[in-house]
Protein backbone atom coordinates (compact mmCIF):
# COMPACT_ATOMS: atom_id res chain seq x y z
CA UNK A 1 0.00 0.00 0.00
CA UNK A 2 2.93 2.18 0.93
CA UNK A 3 4.09 1.61 -2.95
CA UNK A 4 1.46 3.00 -3.99
CA UNK A 5 1.35 6.49 -2.19
CA UNK A 6 5.11 7.04 -3.08
CA UNK A 7 3.61 6.54 -6.72
CA UNK A 8 0.97 9.06 -6.37
CA UNK A 9 3.17 11.52 -4.71
CA UNK A 10 6.08 10.91 -7.50
CA UNK A 11 3.47 11.47 -10.40
CA UNK A 12 1.95 14.58 -8.30
CA UNK A 13 5.46 16.13 -8.18
CA UNK A 14 6.42 15.67 -12.17
CA UNK A 15 3.31 17.20 -12.80
CA UNK A 16 4.23 20.30 -10.76
CA UNK A 17 7.39 20.25 -12.49
CA UNK A 18 5.49 20.05 -15.47
CA UNK A 19 3.45 22.79 -14.93
CA UNK A 20 6.16 25.18 -13.86
CA UNK A 21 8.00 24.26 -16.79
CA UNK A 22 5.29 25.20 -19.08
CA UNK A 23 4.09 28.52 -17.24
CA UNK A 24 7.89 29.67 -17.49
CA UNK A 25 8.94 28.45 -20.77
CA UNK A 26 8.25 30.57 -23.65
CA UNK A 27 8.07 30.31 -27.34
CA UNK A 28 6.79 32.06 -30.22
CA UNK A 29 6.56 34.60 -27.45
CA UNK A 30 4.21 32.88 -25.04
CA UNK A 31 4.27 30.03 -22.65
CA UNK A 32 4.41 27.01 -24.11
CA UNK A 33 1.96 26.26 -21.46
CA UNK A 34 -0.41 28.30 -23.87
CA UNK A 35 -0.25 25.52 -26.29
CA UNK A 36 -3.36 23.22 -26.48
CA UNK A 37 -1.21 19.69 -26.54
CA UNK A 38 1.00 21.23 -23.87
CA UNK A 39 -2.10 21.92 -21.42
CA UNK A 40 -3.78 19.08 -22.18
CA UNK A 41 -1.18 16.98 -21.37
CA UNK A 42 -1.02 18.23 -18.07
CA UNK A 43 -4.80 18.90 -17.75
CA UNK A 44 -4.83 14.59 -18.43
CA UNK A 45 -1.87 14.72 -15.72
CA UNK A 46 -3.48 15.97 -13.05
CA UNK A 47 -6.81 13.94 -13.34
CA UNK A 48 -4.61 10.45 -13.09
CA UNK A 49 -3.25 12.18 -9.66
CA UNK A 50 -6.34 13.08 -8.25
CA UNK A 51 -8.02 9.12 -9.51
CA UNK A 52 -4.71 7.70 -8.14
CA UNK A 53 -4.79 9.94 -4.64
CA UNK A 54 -8.68 8.94 -4.03
CA UNK A 55 -8.27 5.18 -4.64
CA UNK A 56 -4.92 5.34 -1.95
CA UNK A 57 -7.02 6.98 0.35
CA UNK A 58 -9.72 4.65 -0.47
CA UNK A 59 -7.43 1.43 0.04
CA UNK A 60 -6.07 3.31 3.47
CA UNK A 61 -9.94 3.28 4.95
CA UNK A 62 -10.60 0.01 3.66
CA UNK A 63 -8.01 -2.05 5.51
CA UNK A 64 -9.01 -4.31 8.02
CA UNK A 65 -12.27 -4.92 5.89
CA UNK A 66 -12.93 -7.63 3.31
CA UNK A 67 -12.99 -5.72 0.68
CA UNK A 68 -9.32 -4.39 1.56
CA UNK A 69 -8.04 -6.25 -1.80
CA UNK A 70 -9.84 -4.96 -4.57
CA UNK A 71 -9.27 -1.54 -3.31
CA UNK A 72 -5.61 -2.04 -2.69
CA UNK A 73 -5.10 -3.69 -6.31
CA UNK A 74 -7.09 -0.21 -7.43
CA UNK A 75 -4.65 1.88 -5.75
CA UNK A 76 -1.75 0.48 -7.30
CA UNK A 77 -3.05 0.57 -10.73
CA UNK A 78 -3.83 3.81 -11.01
CA UNK A 79 -0.83 4.73 -8.95
CA UNK A 80 1.60 2.90 -11.53
CA UNK A 81 -0.21 4.54 -14.07
CA UNK A 82 -0.03 8.25 -13.23
CA UNK A 83 3.82 7.97 -12.06
CA UNK A 84 4.37 6.19 -15.40
CA UNK A 85 2.77 8.98 -17.30
CA UNK A 86 3.60 11.91 -15.39
CA UNK A 87 7.46 11.00 -15.24
CA UNK A 88 7.10 10.38 -18.96
CA UNK A 89 5.18 13.45 -20.08
CA UNK A 90 7.40 15.72 -17.60
CA UNK A 91 10.32 14.62 -20.13
CA UNK A 92 8.85 15.31 -23.20
CA UNK A 93 7.42 18.79 -21.91
CA UNK A 94 10.76 19.65 -21.50
CA UNK A 95 12.35 18.44 -24.48
CA UNK A 96 15.82 17.84 -24.76
CA UNK A 97 16.76 18.68 -21.39
CA UNK A 98 14.44 16.09 -19.85
CA UNK A 99 16.93 13.46 -20.41
CA UNK A 100 20.28 15.20 -19.65
CA UNK A 101 21.80 15.04 -15.98
CA UNK A 102 21.03 18.98 -15.41
CA UNK A 103 17.44 18.06 -14.16
CA UNK A 104 17.29 14.57 -13.02
CA UNK A 105 14.16 13.87 -14.81
CA UNK A 106 14.89 10.36 -16.44
CA UNK A 107 15.58 9.13 -12.19
CA UNK A 108 11.74 9.69 -11.63
CA UNK A 109 11.20 7.36 -15.10
CA UNK A 110 13.47 4.94 -13.39
CA UNK A 111 11.92 4.74 -9.89
CA UNK A 112 8.68 4.60 -11.54
CA UNK A 113 9.30 1.87 -13.53
CA UNK A 114 11.06 0.37 -10.64
CA UNK A 115 8.41 0.73 -8.10
CA UNK A 116 5.73 -0.78 -10.70
CA UNK A 117 7.49 -4.59 -10.73
CA UNK A 118 7.95 -4.07 -6.70
CA UNK A 119 5.01 -5.96 -5.13
CA UNK A 120 3.82 -7.00 -7.96
CA UNK A 121 3.52 -5.74 -11.55
CA UNK A 122 0.48 -4.04 -13.09
CA UNK A 123 -0.77 -7.30 -14.88
CA UNK A 124 -0.40 -9.33 -11.96
CA UNK A 125 -2.79 -6.23 -10.06
CA UNK A 126 -4.79 -6.32 -12.88
CA UNK A 127 -5.89 -10.02 -12.39
CA UNK A 128 -6.38 -9.33 -9.26
CA UNK A 129 -9.04 -6.54 -9.37
CA UNK A 130 -10.86 -8.63 -12.64
CA UNK A 131 -10.83 -11.74 -10.18
CA UNK A 132 -12.12 -9.60 -7.40
CA UNK A 133 -14.63 -7.85 -9.56
CA UNK A 134 -16.22 -10.65 -11.22
CA UNK A 135 -16.50 -12.96 -8.29
CA UNK A 136 -18.33 -10.72 -6.41
CA UNK A 137 -20.23 -10.01 -9.26
CA UNK A 138 -21.38 -14.21 -9.71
Amino acid sequence: MITAHEQTGGAEAMMEIARDYAVTRRAFGQPIGAFQSIKHRIAELYGLVELARANCIHAASREGQADFITAAAAARISATEAYDSASRDCVQIHGGIGVTWELGLHLHTRRARSLAIEQGNLLFWEDILVDRLTGAAA
